[in-house]
């Protein structure tokens, strides 16, 4: 695994370092997010994910609603707080 996760949430985060890539496809099969190579996963009860890839990149993506984020935070800091 290339990167530890910062965790300071409530959500458990599960290890997905054995997908190359994952991709979010709206209903008309059209890919609409890529994430490449990722490392830790946790999904909400809103069905939201966090996702955090392996160049320390942090991913929040909403399926439902094809909506996504993405951030990078400094050295030593969590990568997830909320």
């Amino acid at each position: 695994m290339a990167v530890e996760l910062g965790n300071e949430t409530q959500f458990d985060f599960m290890d997905i370092s054995s997908e190359q890539y994952r991709e979010y496809v709206n209903d008309r099969g059209e890919v609409w997010y890529r994430v490449e190579h990722p490392q830790w996963l946790a999904v909400s009860d809103s069905g939201g994910h966090r996702i955090l890839d392996e160049a320390g990149v942090c991913h929040y993506v909403q399926p439902e609603k094809c909506f996504a984020i993405r951030w990078k935070v400094y050295a030593d800091m969590p990568h997830f707080v909320r």
